[in-house]
C-alpha cells in the first residue's frame, strides 16, 4: 500500500533548494502535468547534491532551531536524516539499529511523490526499483531524542551511525532536469492546497 502526499508536509529537515546539475541553457519550463516530478527533483536533488546523500545517507545532528525550519512544523524532539538512491544500480537493504523503547523509523519516498508505510524493525529491508516504480528514492529516518539531555543525544546520535544502508551495485548516477525556477514557484504558489496533489493523505507526521 502506498499514499500519496505534498512533499511539502514529508519530514525532510534536510531540505534546502538546489537543482540537478544538467547545461544550463537546458531550462525546461515546468506546467501543471510535470510540477509533481519537478518538485521531487528540487527536493532529491537538495539531499543529492547540496547535502552529498546521494547513494548514503545525511544526517542533522541536532534539532532544527525553530528559526531555520526548512520544513513546517519540524519536531523539536527528533534528529532528521535522508539519503537519495538511485535503483536502476540495483536494490538497497537498509536495516534500522534495534532503538529499544526508543521511537526510530525509516520512510520510503518515490520520485512521484508516494510513499510507503514506514518501516520501524530493526529486520533487514530490501528496496527495489520494481516495488518502489521510479528510478529514484528518498528514504527518511526520524529519531526521537531529548534535546536538552546531552547523554540522550549521544545515544540518538549513536542510533543514526547505526543504520546500514547497502547496495551492491551503487551508487549509479543522479541526473534530473533543470527546471525553469520562475514557473515552478508560480505553479507552487498555485498548487499548495488544490487538488493537483490529490491523493489520501498517510498518517505520518513531520
Amino acid at each position: 500500500m502506498k499514499f500519496a502526499l505534498p512533499f511539502t508536509l514529508i519530514a525532510l529537515s534536510v531540505i534546502t533548494n538546489a537543482h540537478g546539475q544538467v547545461p544550463a541553457n537546458n531550462v525546461i519550463p515546468v506546467t501543471p502535468s510535470t510540477f509533481v516530478r519537478a518538485e521531487t527533483d528540487l527536493y532529491f536533488s537538495a539531499v543529492a547534491l547540496k547535502n552529498g546523500g546521494f547513494g548514503k545517507l545525511y544526517f542533522k545532528r541536532d534539532v532544527t532551531p525553530i528559526d531555520q525550519q526548512d520544513v513546517i512544523r519540524q519536531n523539536r524532539d527528533t534528529l532528521y536524516g535522508a539519503g537519495v538512491f538511485d535503483l536502476k544500480a540495483g536494490p538497497v537493504t537498509v536495516t534500522l539499529p534495534d532503538a529499544g523503547k526508543r521511537f526510530i523509523s525509516m520512510q520510503i519516498i518515490n520520485e512521484n511523490q508516494y510513499t510507503w508505510p514506514a518501516i520501524y524493525n530493526s529486520q533487514p529491508y530490501t528496496i527495489t526499483r520494481q516495488q518502489v516504480g521510479t528510478r529514484y528514492v528518498l528514504l527518511a529516518f526520524r529519531i526521537l531524542v531529548d534535546p536538552n539531555d546531552p547523554k540522550d543525544l549521544q545515544q540518538a546520535r549513536a542510533l543514526q551511525d547505526a543504520i546500514k544502508v547497502e547496495q551492491p551495485g551503487g551508487p549509479g548516477t543522479f541526473k534530473v532536469p533543470k527546471w525553469d525556477s520562475a514557473s515552478q514557484k508560480t505553479k507552487s504558489g498555485k498548487s499548495v492546497g488544490s487538488s493537483s496533489f490529490g491523493g489520501s493523505s498517510s498518517n505520518s507526521s513531520t
